[in-house]
């Protein structure tokens, strides 16, 4: 599909009723609950926390509930054993688990970039010689030895350090120590206690990292400086087939809800900072105003999953795998929904 400019998005989609109101249509009809998980905390799950707190959701008469589960392994975990009926999941995992006969199917983009940062102690900084200035085939060499958190085998996290590491030729195993911790929570917390050298999130845990003067970030593909993942599919709605059989309208109106919310995100960024702040009190204001300004941009302007990003997102998602997943657009994507809110 072609790409869509802003005014297109604009002209197809409104941002609906004012900030957090809901539709008249919905006025007396009782909201149907649901649940959406994520895995942890960060700003890329920006599209799923302004369709709740923009108030997105309650207009196509969702009462929707997020739950941090921690990870993506539980994420997929949530949604094939029916505990919830959608999560915001990195589409790799999806072509994994579609690649060995699972039933995820993805029905709308969520965040078009990848997300993740390589954060290091000062004292890791300053015994590996990390200066400003360096290539990154430097940065990733000048890992080798430390002990890296990431959130759970299999994870985009894991899929991050490997593939940095394989695209150029070395072995991660035998450069990096990557302990599975959990989400971003857990990461701060082993940083600070020694247990680990570095780990692999973003903000607001990079960034409170940061602020503490003990840490660095040393790489980061939000910035595009890691080829591999730009112009990237990263997180999808998904949900089950079977959840896809049962409550399609429900289904249908959660994606109308994320068309709504990505056109506000562009057209009113100022309104949507605010909506989200609450979430990210650990932040303080200028360097949460950053962050959001630099990740605001992954946001889709449709939920339509173009084919081109997934035909990227798999080929770097190969980099690290073997053997390598050869798993269809239409395998793993079911577009009619995007299409059909995409229409009004």
């Amino acid at each position: 599909m072609a790409a869509w400019s802003r005014r297109q998005v604009v002209k197809i989609f409104t941002a609906g009723t004012a900030l957090g109101v809901s539709s008249l249509a919905h006025a007396e009809t009782p909201l149907r609950k649901a649940t959406l998980t994520v895995g942890g905390q960060g700003l890329f799950f920006m599209t799923p926390y302004l369709a709740v707190d923009g108030g997105f959701f309650k207009q196509q008469g969702l009462d929707i509930t997020i739950l941090d589960v921690g990870s993506g392994t539980r994420q997929a975990a949530s949604i094939l054993g029916g505990s919830a009926e959608m999560s915001t999941l990195g589409i790799e995992q999806n072509m994994q688990a579609d690649a060995r006969g699972g039933s995820l199917v993805a029905v709308s983009s969520c965040f078009n970039a990848f997300p993740m940062s390589i954060v290091l102690s000062r004292k890791a900084v300053e015994k590996n010689g990390f200066t400003a200035g360096l290539s990154l085939g430097d940065k990733v060499k000048r890992l080798h030895g430390l002990r890296l958190g990431i959130s759970s085998p299999g994870s985009s996290t894991e899929e991050f350090v490997r593939t940095l590491f394989l695209a150029r030729g070395m072995t991660p195993e035998t450069e990096v120590s990557l302990q599975p911790v959990g989400g971003g929570a857990p990461m701060l917390a082993a940083l600070e206690a020694g247990g680990i050298d570095g780990f692999v999130w973003g903000p607001p845990f990079s960034t409170t990292a940061v602020a503490k003067d003990n840490a660095m970030v040393v790489i980061d593909a939000m910035t595009g400086e890691v080829p591999e993942f730009t112009n990237y599919a990263y997180l999808c709605l998904s949900t089950s087939r079977q959840t896809l059989e049962t409550k399609r309208p429900l289904l249908l109106s959660a994606v109308r809800a994320f068309a709504a919310t990505m056109t506000f995100a562009h057209t009113q960024p100022d309104k949507a900072a605010a909506a989200i702040r609450h979430r990210f009190v650990e932040m303080d204001d200028g360097a949460y105003r950053q962050a959001f300004d630099l990740f605001v941009k992954g946001v889709p302007m449709v939920p339509d999953i173009e084919e081109a990003r997934y035909t990227k997102t798999l080929s770097t998602l190969n980099v690290s795998l073997k053997p390598s997943l050869s798993v269809p657009y239409s395998q793993v994507v079911t577009p009619d929904l995007a299409h059909e809110a995409m229409k009004g």
